[in-house]
């Protein structure tokens, strides 16, 4: 039989650990970490209401498992103790996983637990087991066992589509009020995407999905976020851009230097930190965006705060063993708003803790005064130019004249001049009027939004010439004067070409909607509204589909045509079925198939990352 393990060594302890400031983000984060280390490459997060202010947080990994027991690193003749039980315990370290780790079950799941929940439910199985083995924490019950963790049995997680081998954390929660479970999962996304940039799409895949207590599951596929805009497959750089690749510093830290007089514990040396720096390219977010900071000031500041770049993201961030910790540190320099646009990442190894202040809750850090000194005067000379080259950049942009394409959708310029070969609706006259006249609404009020928007741009112009003018500055006041010339122009423009997109003239009988692409609350690629003839296509810029297909295929006219008429023809065959009054059933069947290709197509390209991992691989 083995040893009783206890989840902690006091109740005052115990009770201690309900307050160690672990955000649900930073929790959910530790549990990732533990995951990567036992090799996963498969991560599901699943967040779930189950009763009123009641949640349930899902954590289910491929990874190699808990063994089923463990020596006791404490105990002189090695007696044994349960793997979960131990996994679960306060310091529950364990060496299995290789050297370099960036969790560890122990405080990280301890402390997780503890601050989220009073029942945990901890599931594992290893290649040796021949089922799933079970224990869990429960904060009644540690109190009234002398704080012993229940005893391991065997027992089937209550999950669909288990994986072969890998650990699953439930999480219990209960909140005094409602808690946005689409909000969460949005900064889980880009926390996540940011923090394990370097291994999403190589050799890991997560998915986050979530589900209201009346609501329907929406799943997202996490796309990697370079904090230095430096890697082709990120998400801003695919959009945006890649960074100016602005040089590294390299720190040697041996055993007589001086930093090593603060590390108390035992590490190996030489130990190495590399500094990357980085200037993310202001010119091509405005070439790509058609947004120049002047011509529509709030658009600009709106884009930079979709895009994570202001005083709060600048500066550095620490990466420890290959995992983002923290960004947005002002390590040796002081934050100010011309360097809004600089980045730069100091990788460093977990041994090296005690110099970045890493304690039990490893998103947050406190570094070592004399290593910040270091780091500002090796890096000074560096940011100083990055400075220098981002005012030369922006003047450019101020000069240049940013000409917003008008953009012809290949795909709807071709349905209108196949539509006498397309079925039609079967629809009656009248249904045919209340369709048009629901499409001129929207038309109608997708012109008041231009304007509505161009006007406050205009607002916030006069606005700056006002100063201008009082201070009698008078170059700025012919430039915010051409300014507001080029917006009354662009809404224009604008309104013009939204009116003859859409108008009956046009016999385009299957079209994106205004706001496409936009989150549309689904797991699915696309939804279709109907329109009298005319179907309307979102696409839902949520999906995995839309990160890892179509964002890319957009970069390519002829493919994005191709992936277009794709699309267009499923959700047509959905408008026609829609409209056969006679069969309800077919309009349901391609309701429901909307659904499962969705879910297909996900399984399918999903693999994709693997794939063009092993290719890497290859080629190196």
């Amino acid at each position: 039989m083995s040893k009783d393990v206890k989840w902690v060594s006091t109740r005052n302890t115990l009770d201690s650990f309900r307050n160690n400031g672990i955000t649900t983000e930073e929790g959910i984060c530790e549990l990732i970490d533990n995951s990567i280390d036992a090799r996963a490459s498969d991560i599901k997060i699943i967040m779930e209401e189950v009763a009123k202010d009641e949640y349930r947080y899902t954590v289910i990994d491929n990874g190699c498992g808990i063994p089923a027991y463990f020596e006791d690193p404490e105990d002189p003749e090695g007696e044994q103790l349960q793997g979960i039980r131990y996994a679960l315990s306060v310091g529950g370290k364990m060496n299995i996983y290789g050297t370099k780790k960036i969790g560890r079950f122990g405080f990280g799941l301890s402390s997780t637990i503890a601050e989220l929940s009073t029942r945990t439910d901890l599931f594992s199985k290893t290649e040796e087991d021949k089922s799933w083995r079970h224990s869990y924490y429960d904060y009644d019950w540690l109190r009234e066992n002398n704080l012993v963790i229940p005893v391991e049995v065997d027992r089937t997680p209550p999950i669909v589509d288990l994986p072969q081998t890998g650990t699953i954390v439930q999480i219990n929660v209960k909140r005094s009020k409602r808690l946005n479970l689409k909000s969460l999962q949005q900064r889980l996304v880009k926390r996540i995407g940011e923090f394990y940039a370097a291994k999403i799409g190589h050799t890991l895949k997560i998915t986050i999905s979530h589900k209201s207590l009346k609501g329907k599951w929406q799943d997202i596929g996490v796309m990697p976020n370079d904090y230095l805009w430096s890697k082709s497959e990120s998400k801003n750089v695919i959009d945006y851009g890649r960074s100016t690749d602005k040089g590294e510093v390299i720190i040697e830290i041996d055993s007589n230097h001086a930093l090593a007089d603060a590390i108390d514990s035992d590490i190996t040396y030489p130990q190495t930190i590399r500094i990357e720096l980085a200037l993310i390219d202001a010119e091509k977010i405005s070439e790509r965006s058609g947004i120049k900071p002047e011509v529509g000031f709030g658009e600009w500041s709106q884009l930079m705060q979709k895009l994570g770049i202001g005083i709060e993201y600048q500066g550095f961030a620490l990466s420890r063993n290959g995992r983002i910790i923290d960004v947005g540190k002002d390590i040796g320099y002081s934050k100010i708003a011309p360097l809004n646009f600089f980045r730069a990442v100091i990788h460093f190894s977990s041994e090296l803790d005690e110099l970045f202040g890493i304690q039990n809750n490893k998103n947050k850090s406190r570094i070592y005064e004399p290593l910040q000194n270091l780091i500002g005067s090796r890096c000074s000379a560096t940011i100083s130019q990055i400075r220098a080259d981002h005012k030369e950049t922006m003047s450019k942009i101020k000069a240049k004249k940013i000409v917003r394409e008008h953009v012809v959708e290949m795909a709807e310029v071709h349905v209108g001049k196949i539509k006498d070969i397309l079925p039609k609706v079967k629809i009656t006259p009248e249904e045919r009027k209340v369709g048009s006249e629901k499409l001129m609404k929207l038309v109608e009020l997708t012109k008041k939004e231009i304007q509505i928007k161009a006007e406050k741009e205009i607002s916030e112009q006069k606005t700056q010439l006002e100063v201008a003018e009082k201070i009698g500055d008078n170059k700025k006041v012919s430039e915010i004067k051409i300014n507001i010339a080029e917006i009354n122009e662009k809404v224009k423009q604008d309104i013009i070409d939204v009116e003859e997109r859409f108008s009956e003239n046009s016999g385009r009988l299957v079209q994106f909607s205004p706001s496409s692409p936009k989150p549309i609350g689904t797991g699915e690629i696309y939804s279709v509204d109907s329109f009298g003839d005319v179907a309307l296509v979102t696409l839902n810029s949520d999906s995995t589909f839309f990160h890892n297909v179509y964002a890319r295929a957009s970069m390519k006219k002829w493919d994005k045509f191709l992936l277009d008429l794709m699309i267009f023809s499923m959700a047509y065959s959905e408008h026609i079925a829609r409209s056969d009054i006679g069969n309800s059933a077919r309009a349901l069947h391609w309701l429901e198939n909307r659904r499962d290709i969705s879910t297909m197509i996900h399984r399918f390209i999903d693999p994709i990352n693997d794939e063009k991992s092993e290719e890497l691989d290859l080629e190196e």
